[in-house]
C-alpha cells in the first residue's frame, strides 16, 4: 500500500525552524561551556589578615600565589583580593616579624587568616644599605646585633653596647673616661693613612653614634667586607654601621607607654700593678748606684734621698708610710639611664616619640656626663600607592672632664710623697718639694725630688667640659604605582654645635708660678644626604629579581672659631675669661669648610630556585675635594652564593639547618683623609680681598 506524504520545501537560502533551533542549541551549549571554563579557570579570593597577639589587622601583609609571581598585599584594613586561577593552589601569607603561613584554596572563596608572631623572624631580615635582603639570601658579610643585646648590658653609650657583639669588629675605649668615644675597627686596619667606618642613622650619614640612647635602638647591622660595603663606594672602606631606630610602625592600631630604665655602678677594674713604697725606694735607690758605678764615680752615702737636715723619707720607708696616690683621685662611679617612649599605629598612620635621659659620673673625680634624648617618627600611609613620613633625633650633652693631666700624674707619682706639707698639713703645690724655712741656714728640706703638680691641685684649679648639640632627621615620600615597583625620594639633614672649653689655673700641671690659660672653641657643622631611589621586586617562576637605582647628592658644610688666651690674671676662673688675657697673649683662628659628593648606584639581586644566588652593583661616587680630572672614581661588586642546604642531598638532614657557601668581590674606597681645598694649589705670596682693597 502506497502513501503519498506532501512534501514541504524550504526556499532558497532559508533554515528550517528544527534546524534554527539546533544550531542555537549549539550555540548556547558551546556559549555555556566556554563561560564555564573561563569561571573554572580564573575565581576571586578574598579575606583578611589579621594578628594573633591582640587581633589587630595586619597592613601590608604579602599574599601570593604559591609558584607564581601573582600576588598582592593587604590593605590598611588587613583585607585582600586576589585571582587565582584553580582551586588547586596554595596561598602563602608573610609579613615581617610573623611567622610564614601557607594554606591551599580548594573550593573555598573566602580565607582569613591569623598571622603568629615570631620574634626570631625579624633577626632573618638584613640591612644591607638602601634595603634589605633575607638573612638565608644574604651573599656578603654582614654582622647584625640584637637590640635586646645591647640594652641587657646597661650601657650609656650605643658603642659600649656593641663590644663583643660581632667577629671581626673590634670596639675600644679611648680613654675610659665619662662620656668618651670608642674606637671602632672592622676587620683591621684598611689603609695606611687611617680612617673610621661610615655611621647612617636612619640614613642619615653621620661622624659618631655616640648621640645615640641604646633604648631607642631597633637593629644594628654592620657591612663588613667589599661586596657589602662597594655600595657606599669612596666611603666604605673601613666599613659601615647601619643604625635603624624604633619606628611607629612596631605597634598597631593602639597606643603604648613604656619605660626603659636602669641604675648601675661603675668599677674601677684591671688597675696596673703598682709597686709598693718600698720596691719603689729600692728601685730608686738602685738607680743611683747603678749611675755612679757605670761613670766611675763614688757611691753616694745616701743614694736616692736628696732631704737636708731631715729624716723624714726614712721615717716613711721605714714605717710604711706610703700614699696611694690612683686612690686619691680615683671613685667609684655610677651610671643610669631612662627612656620613656609613646608609640602606636592606626589604620594609616604609626607614630614614636620618646625623650631619655643619661648620666655617668666617672671613676675619675670631676669626670661627668649628661646626655638628654628626644625623639619624634611619623609614617603615614596616604593611599594604596603613596605613603611618606618624617623623623628627628635631637640630642644635648655635657662633659665635664676635669684636669687632662691629674690621672696621669697621679698614675706616676711617687709613694713615698704626700699631699700635704710636712709641717703644716697644707696642700703642697709639688709634693716632691716638702721644705720648710726655704733660704735659711737650718733650711729644712723634708723630700727633695723632681715632681709634677699635685694632681689633687691640679684638678681644683682644672676645666676641661664640652657641650654637644646633636639634631638628626629626615622626610620621605614614596610611590608604589604597583606591587613590584616602587620610587622613594629622602632628604636628611644633620646640624651639630660643639663647644669646648679648657682651663688651666696657675697652680696645674707645667704652670706653677705662672699665670693661667684658656682655650674657647666653637664648631658648627651642617650636612645633608638626598637619596633618590627605585625598587624593582619581581619574580617569574622560579626566578626572583630585586633592582635598585639610586642617585644621591650629600653636602657637608663646618664653621669653627677658636680662642687661646696666655697669661690670664689670677682673678680669671675659668674659659669663659679668656678676653681678660694680654692682647698680645691671644691667638683667634677661624675656619670654613664646604664640599659635595653626587653619586649614582646600581644593584642587582637574583635569585633562582631560592638556592642560587647572584649579586651585582656599582657606584659612582664624585667628590668636589679631589683634583680636577680624578674626581670620578666607580666602586664595582660581585658575589654569589649557593644553599646547599637546599639540595636534595642536603634537605633530609636533620643536623643541618642552613649551610651556604659564597664568594664576593668588592671595591672600596677612603676619602675621609682629604680634607677640602687640599687638592687646591696654594699662592706663595697670599694676599686677602676686601672691597676692593688689597692687603697683603
Amino acid at each position: 500500500m502506497k502513501s503519498n506524504l506532501p512534501i514541504m520545501l524550504s526556499p532558497p537560502g532559508s533554515i528550517n525552524m528544527v534546524s534554527r533551533w539546533k544550531v542555537s542549541s549549539l550555540i548556547l551549549f558551546f556559549g555555556l561551556s566556554m563561560s564555564l571554563s573561563a569561571l573554572a579557570q580564573e575565581f576571586k579570593i578574598s579575606g583578611k589578615v589579621t594578628a594573633s597577639d591582640d587581633g589587630t589587622a595586619v597592613p601590608g601583609a604579602t599574599v601570593l600565589l604559591k609558584g607564581s609571581s601573582r600576588g598582592t598585599s593587604t590593605d590598611a584594613n588587613g583585607d585582600y583580593t586576589l585571582n587565582v586561577p584553580d582551586g588547586n593552589g596554595t596561598l602563602v601569607f608573610s609579613f615581617i616579624g610573623y611567622t610564614t603561613q601557607e594554606i591551599e584554596i580548594g573550593t573555598r572563596s573566602a580565607i582569613d587568616v591569623v598571622l603568629v608572631s615570631d620574634v626570631r623572624e625579624l633577626g632573618e631580615v638584613v640591612v644591607v644599605g638602601y634595603g634589605t635582603v633575607k638573612k638565608t639570601d644574604l651573599t656578603g658579610a654582614v654582622g647584625v646585633i640584637d637590640p635586646e643585646q645591647i640594652t641587657r648590658r646597661g650601657s650609656v653609650g650605643t658603642m659600649e653596647a656593641m663590644q663583643g657583639q660581632v667577629a671581626g669588629v673590634d670596639i675600644a675605649n679611648k680613654t675610659g673616661r665619662a662620656g668618651a668615644g670608642f674606637k671602632i675597627q672592622i676587620r683591621g686596619q684598611q689603609s695606611l693613612s687611617g680612617g673610621n667606618p661610615l655611621y647612617v642613622v636612619d640614613g642619615v650619614i653621620t661622624d659618631n653614634i655616640d648621640f645615640l640612647n641604646p633604648q631607642d635602638i631597633e637593629r644594628i647591622d654592620i657591612l663588613k667586607d667589599a661586596s657589602s660595603t662597594a655600595i657606599y663606594g669612596s666611603r666604605g672602606a673601613y666599613g659601615v654601621v647601619l643604625i635603624t631606630t624604633k619606628q611607629g610602625a612596631s605597634v598597631k592600631d593602639q597606643s603604648v607607654i613604656t619605660y626603659d630604665g636602669y641604675v648601675g655602678v661603675r668599677k674601677v677594674a684591671r688597675l696596673p700593678d703598682f709597686m709598693p713604697g718600698d720596691k719603689w725606694w729600692n728601685f730608686r735607690q738602685d738607680s743611683f748606684l747603678s749611675d755612679a758605678m757605670v761613670k766611675g764615680l763614688p757611691v753616694p752615702a745616701k743614694p736616692g734621698d736628696n732631704s737636708v737636715n731631715s729624716t723624714e723619707l726614712q721615717r716613711r720607708v721605714d714605717e710604711r708610710d706610703f700614699t696611694d696616690w690612683p686612690g686619691l683621685i680615683l671613685r667609684d662611679g655610677s651610671q643610669m639611664n631612662h627612656w620613656v617612649s609613646m608609640a602606636g599605629m592606626g589604620d594609616k598612620m604609626g607614630y614614636t616619640f620618646g625623650v631619655g635621659y643619661q648620666e655617668e659620673k666617672g671613676n675619675v673625680i670631676h669626670d661627668d656626663y649628661k646626655r638628654y634624648n628626644f625623639k619624634a617618627s611619623i609614617n603615614h600611609k596616604l593611599n594604596d600607592k603613596w605613603s611618606g613620613g618624617t623623623s628627628m633625633n635631637l640630642s644635648y650633652a655635657e662633659a665635664d672632664q676635669g684636669s687632662p693631666n691629674a690621672m696621669l700624674n697621679a698614675f706616676r707619682m711617687s709613694p713615698l710623697l704626700s699631699p700635704y706639707a710636712t709641717e703644716t698639713g697644707a696642700m703642697l703645690l709639688q709634693p716632691g718639694k716638702d721644705i720648710v724655712d726655704v733660704g735659711k741656714p737650718t733650711q729644712i728640706t723634708h723630700i727633695d725630688m723632681t715632681s709634677s703638680a699635685n694632681p689633687l691641685v691640679d684638678m681644683e684649679n682644672s676645666k676641661s667640659e664640652v657641650k654637644t648639640l646633636y639634631a638628626i632627621g629626615n622626610v620621605f615620600l614614596q610611590y608604589a604605582p604597583i606591587s613590584w615597583l616602587s620610587v622613594k625620594t629622602t632628604f636628611s639633614p644633620r646640624y651639630t654645635v660643639n663647644k669646648r672649653g679648657e682651663f688651666l689655673g696657675p697652680d696645674t700641671e707645667g704652670r706653677i708660678g705662672g699665670l693661667g690659660r684658656a682655650t674657647l672653641d666653637n664648631r658648627e657643622g651642617f650636612s645633608y644626604v638626598w637619596d633618590n631611589q627605585v625598587n624593582v621586586n619581581k619574580t617569574f617562576g622560579e626566578h626572583a629579581f630585586n633592582f635598585m637605582g639610586l642617585y644621591s647628592t650629600n653636602m657637608f658644610r663646618d664653621e669653627e672659631n677658636k680662642i687661646v688666651a696666655d697669661q690670664l690674671p689670677k682673678s680669671a676662673r675659668g674659659f669663659y675669661n679668656v678676653n681678660q688675657g694680654p692682647a698680645a697673649s691671644r691667638t683667634t683662628t677661624g675656619g670654613f669648610s664646604r664640599s659635595t659628593i653626587m653619586s649614582y648606584a646600581l644593584r642587582l639581586n637574583y635569585t633562582f630556585k631560592d638556592k642560587y644566588l647572584l649579586t651585582l652593583s656599582n657606584r659612582w661616587d664624585g667628590a668636589s675635594v679631589l683634583a680636577e680630572g680624578n674626581k670620578w672614581a666607580s666602586f664595582p661588586s660581585a658575589a654569589v652564593g649557593w644553599k646547599i642546604s637546599e639540595e636534595n642531598f642536603l634537605r633530609d638532614v636533620n643536623m643541618v639547618d642552613n649551610l651556604k657557601i659564597r664568594a664576593s668581590y668588592g671595591q672600596t674606597g677612603n676619602n675621609s683623609n682629604v680634607k677640602p681645598y687640599a687638592t687646591l694649589a696654594n699662592a706663595s705670596t697670599p694676599s686677602y680681598y676686601d672691597f676692593d682693597v688689597v692687603t697683603p
